[in-house]
């Protein structure tokens, strides 16, 4: 449940690159060991490596292409990044970047499989397919990725592609959560606020996670607008009202009109002095 935008939330980390190592035997490699020229595949990779590192992204883009075609994993997966984001000085291809995606998903990079489940579930380079994205991300999770747990969580708390579980969602935010990742950390605070079955609402576990939360979202309105939950779930209105009037101010000028519209409807309900619950 990313509630306050539609971008996965991976996306939302930067570009980050997964280096793939050569294997070294005794601090010497292995090929060098047996005087072997370097596999061309290595060499391609490490060109593409290098350019990409020196934000040459156009040299970067064929050297890498050659190492992806000859399926080296790493390559795959910056290959796929140029295209997202454009970097080679050309607009963003969702299209290409997805199909680099799924190439290093099949390759067995976590970071992709997770990227590959939520294009699945976003529509971003692909159309979407609940069940695709349900098995990468499921793939992802099995090696303990905190993002892919994320979204997970998100599947059965909204309902995408499966019945909504309450319980399953709540099982996998908690998951992320143990690898701090802070938006499956506001999502438990969220639901133990707001949930509108009285079996999940609970104040003191709400509060915990508000705790773990302040140092590390502290200003961000997705946080602040949590945070006020929690306070007027406690009675605390003035401070939620506060905070809810601080949270709306903090939101960026292009955010979409429905998150804007729900910040202002939380707002409402804490100035008649009530608790936000959701409605689903």
């Amino acid at each position: 449940m990313n509630r306050f935008c539609g971008i996965p939330f991976s996306r939302l980390q930067g570009y980050l690159i997964k280096v793939l190592f050569i294997s070294v035997t005794g601090g010497v490699l292995l090929s060098a060991c047996q005087n072997e020229e370097v596999p061309p595949e290595v060499s391609l990779y490490e060109e593409c490596r290098t350019h990409f590192r020196a934000t040459s992204y156009k040299v970067a883009a064929k050297t890498c292409e050659q190492a992806a075609d000859l399926g080296v994993t790493g390559a795959q997966w910056l290959l796929a990044q140029i295209y997202d984001h454009g970097l080679n000085d050309e607009e963003p291809d969702p299209a290409k970047a997805f199909s680099w995606y799924l190439a290093a998903a099949k390759g067995g990079m976590v970071d992709a499989q997770t990227v590959v489940g939520e294009s699945y579930i976003s529509a971003i380079g692909v159309n979407t397919d609940y069940e695709q994205a349900f098995f990468w991300l499921s793939r992802a999770a099995k090696e303990d990725d905190a993002n892919a747990e994320f979204a997970l969580g998100n599947i059965f708390f909204e309902g995408t592609g499966k019945e909504k579980d309450i319980s399953l969602a709540l099982s996998w935010y908690k998951k992320a959560a143990a690898k701090k990742h802070v938006m499956s950390m506001n999502n438990l605070a969220w639901i133990y606020a707001t949930s509108q079955h009285k079996a999940f609402r609970d104040l003191k576990k709400a509060q915990y996670w508000v705790r773990e939360l302040e140092q590390v979202m502290d200003g961000e309105p997705a946080f602040l607008d949590t945070k006020a939950a929690v306070l007027a779930l406690a009675g605390e209105f003035e401070l939620a009202i506060e905070l809810q009037n601080q949270a709306i101010a903090n939101l960026p000028e292009d955010i979409d009109e429905s998150t804007l519209i729900a910040f202002q409807q939380h707002l409402d309900a804490y100035n008649n002095q009530k608790a936000w619950v959701e409605e689903k």
